[in-house]
């Protein structure tokens, strides 16, 4: 490979994708990475390494930049910062904003921070590992590189607002004792030792871990409830009336007729046949970040009393993929910890009696409550199986008994968006889309409760709401 090969895959990066300019750099980073460790191990000769990533006129080096590449500095004046410590006073995300004002970390940072980092006595706050999430788990994280490590010197703004939260934690831990000691969780630190999320700075004061997730505040569940009658009382008999017949029609046909909560699964699966349906439009892109991957955070944080809306919805594919795992948390349906793939493999094979001998696997699905031991030594899945046939048919009643009910839901969906997506700041108007976009699903949760509350439906039990979903071989 020759230098002016990478430089063309470089410009085509820059000129052709429209990728960022940071983004294409970290790349060039890449291949003095790897050109320099083949060098050192002899892999490339001494001539061939200086052409690629020595001589001036001849090295891989970046694209020309656009004008749109040179940017100035960016900064708040006095009374936008002014308008920004009355928006984040009081809220919980108010320590993480004074961390981030006053000592510049990064959000992952930031949320990190436990409070032996910081020292009082000389004023210094020690940053020394960073919050992530890993399948599905929040640990503590080493820094990226030695460097990373560093110690600040705290402004006294930050200094006196953190000393007087620690005082106010030692607080709490009387005041709500016994709910941080429901809250509490442990979490793998970064010497891979267990410590507990009440030592982190950033918790709630009921003990409840905080991320550097989305962090929605109570004026989004609160438009759930205030408009919860006006939105869904025009349907909800209709509604409730179809899915009762649907749910007796695929009983009847052996659908899913095991579990306790079989009629808001039923009905969720045939919302999502529906939403493939009438959901056209496009998911809104989602911009590459500064590690050039596209993802957000899109998390959900209960802050206060209501309840939390919407549903959370997880599909897992298996280890052998031939089936997959659906996860569904409606508001009233308690959440199950992420499966692997290999647990999945697992309760399919329980749940079709199908052969399984691998007791360390079993014994994990047992203690997730994904499955139990019988009297006669038997294992049974908790979690129900759904053929491809099944699913077929359960689409067929679907498109029969809910499908008429879409206009005037669509119609409900648009206007109950149009609200919702207000209550977003202007600088997250992208992300309001993108949850808005996931609506069609999440309003079916304010129909349940809806009818539930009115007596249209039964209550759910509340356990999960879960099957595993056998995937076409096409």
């Amino acid at each position: 490979i020759s230098s002016g090969e990478i430089n063309d895959y470089l410009a085509e990066l820059r000129y052709v994708n429209n990728y960022s300019y940071g983004y294409i750099e970290s790349f060039l980073k890449l291949f003095y990475l790897i050109f320099g460790q083949a060098y050192s191990r002899n892999y490339l000769s001494s001539e061939k390494y200086s052409r690629l990533c020595v001589y001036k006129n001849g090295k891989i080096k970046m694209p020309v930049k656009k004008s749109v590449d040179v940017k100035d500095i960016v900064t708040y004046s006095k009374q936008e910062m002014e308008k920004m410590d009355e928006y984040f006073k009081g809220k919980n995300v108010e320590t993480a904003y004074m961390i981030g004002k006053f000592a510049g970390l990064r959000s992952a940072e930031c949320y990190g921070l436990t409070w032996d980092c910081i020292n009082f006595k000389d004023g210094t706050m020690r940053i020394d590992k960073q919050m992530k999430t890993e399948d599905g788990l929040i640990k503590l994280k080493s820094l990226k590189t030695v460097n990373s490590k560093r110690k600040i010197y705290m402004h006294k703004a930050l200094r006196d607002y953190l000393y007087e939260l620690s005082q106010k934690t030692k607080e709490y831990e009387v005041t709500f004792v016994a709910q941080r000691a429901q809250n509490e969780k442990m979490i793998l630190d970064a010497d891979g030792t267990k410590r507990s999320s009440l030592e982190l700075v950033n918790t709630l004061p009921n003990g409840k871990i905080q991320t550097d997730f989305i962090l929605w505040t109570d004026d989004h569940d609160r438009y759930f409830e205030d408009h919860l009658a006006s939105f869904a009382a025009p349907q909800a008999k209709d509604f409730a009336s179809a899915l009762t017949v649907l749910h007796a029609e695929a009983t009847a046909q052996g659908i899913l007729s095991q579990g306790e909560d079989s009629l808001f699964l039923v009905g969720m699966l045939a919302w999502l046949t529906l939403e493939a349906r009438c959901v056209t439009a496009l998911y809104p892109p989602i911009p590459p970040n500064y590690d050039g991957n596209c993802w957000r955070y899109a998390g959900e944080m209960r802050s206060g009393s209501l309840r939390r809306c919407g549903v959370n919805y997880h599909r897992i594919p298996s280890a052998d993929g031939t089936c997959r795992y659906l996860g569904f948390r409606f508001s009233e349906f308690s959440h199950r910890p992420m499966l692997s793939r290999r647990e999945i493999d697992c309760c399919r094979a329980l749940a079709s009696d199908l052969p399984w001998d691998d007791a360390e696997t079993v014994a994990e699905v047992i203690r997730d409550e994904a499955a139990v031991r019988n009297s006669d030594g038997t294992f049974c899945s908790r979690i129900p199986y759904l053929s491809e046939m099944q699913r077929k048919e359960l689409d067929r009643l679907a498109e029969a008994y809910l499908m008429p009910l879409m206009p005037r839901y669509q119609r409900f969906v648009e206007q109950f968006s149009a609200g919702f997506e207000l209550l977003f700041p202007r600088h997250l108007q992208e992300d309001a889309q993108r949850v808005c976009h996931g609506l069609f699903r999440g309003c079916f949760d304010l129909l349940i409760c809806y009818c539930v509350r009115e007596g249209l439906l039964p209550p759910p039990v509340g356990r999960r709401c879960e099957v595993i979903v056998e995937v076409s071989a096409r």
